[in-house]
This record gives C-alpha cells, structure tokens and sequence, in this order.
C-alpha cells in the first residue's frame, strides 16, 4: 500500500484517497476560485467537516432559539438581546477566518484573513520542492496561534448557546432541532 504525505498537516500516514475541495461560484468574494488540498489524512477531512458543521449549527441552533424565545409565552424577550450577541460573535469569528467581505466587495484592501494566509501558503507550496519561505512560516504560525483562540471562542458561544436553550426549556419553549436525538 502506498502512503503519501498529508497535504495540511504533512504527517505521512495517509493511507485513502482522500481530498478536500472548495469551490467558490460567480459573485463570491473568491469569484471562481477553487482549492483543492489533497491528500489528506482521515482525521484531517474529519476535523474539518467537523468544523463547518458547528459552524453551520451554530448560525441554525441560533435562529430556532431566537424564534423560540419569540414564540414562547412568559419567555423573557430580553433573552433576544443576549441572542443577537452572540450572533455578532459568531460574525466576528466569520470575519477574522474569511474577511470582511463586505470592505473586498468595495475593493477596498484588507487584511489577509486567516483563511487567506492559510490558503495562500498552500496554494504556494503545491508545487513547490524548495523549503517554506518565511512568508510561508509566518502565515502558518499567524494561523497557528489563532486556532485556539477561535475555538476557545467558539466554545463560549456553545456554552452560552447551552445556558440559553437550558432557559427556554425551563419556560416550555420549543425543542431545538437536535436535541432530542
């Protein structure tokens, strides 16, 4: 069986084939843009399907829970507030992974968000058999540092998403989708 070198975390115990691809249509920020990363060990594609799952999850668990404190009978409608906070978390946490969007569409320059540098340093070394510029070193150690930090995050915002469906169930609001599992 022949192993090849995973191609984000370099680790030599890829046994599949297995591959990550994004692809970003018309109108994007990344207008037609597409990366491929592969291979790639299991547990790499796993982590990352695991990522935009909770991040998909999050953004839906968060508007069940908006609609249920609004359709809840007794429920304390100040909860929306704590709510659209943590909303704007999770748009923060969008903007320091992806960039401001909303500045790149004006084309106006922004900062290499996390996904940039990471993406970029990738993309960079494909084809590459020269050793990672500094450029490169500094991207991935940028990143390095910041996925604690995300993740730290996003556990709080699930704490406090935990606290608040806790809150609605007391008061005999709705399920959320999942729950019940």
């Amino acid at each position: 069986m022949k192993h090849h070198k995973c191609a984000i975390t370099n680790k030599k115990d890829v046994i599949d084939d297995c591959y990550i691809k994004l692809e970003f249509g018309y109108g994007s920020k990344r207008d037609m843009e597409t990366y491929s990363f592969g291979p790639v060990r299991d547990k790499t594609a796993e982590k990352v399907l695991q990522y935009i799952g909770t991040l998909l999850k999050k953004n839906k668990t968060l508007d069940e829970l908006k609609a249920g404190m609004r359709n809840t009978p007794g429920a304390d409608l100040s909860k929306l507030a704590e709510i659209r906070l943590l909303e704007e978390r999770m748009m923060q946490l969008d903007r320091k992974i992806n960039g401001d969007a909303s500045i790149k569409k004006r084309e106006f320059e922004t900062p290499p968000s996390l996904n940039d540098r990471f993406g970029g340093t990738v993309w960079n070394s494909w084809y590459s058999t020269s050793a990672p510029t500094a450029m490169q070193k500094e991207n991935l150690e940028i990143v390095k540092q910041a996925v604690p930090i995300i993740k730290q995050e996003l556990e709080s915002i699930e704490a406090e998403v935990d606290g608040l469906k806790e809150y609605l169930y007391s008061v005999g609001g709705p399920f959320i989708d999942g729950d019940m599992e």
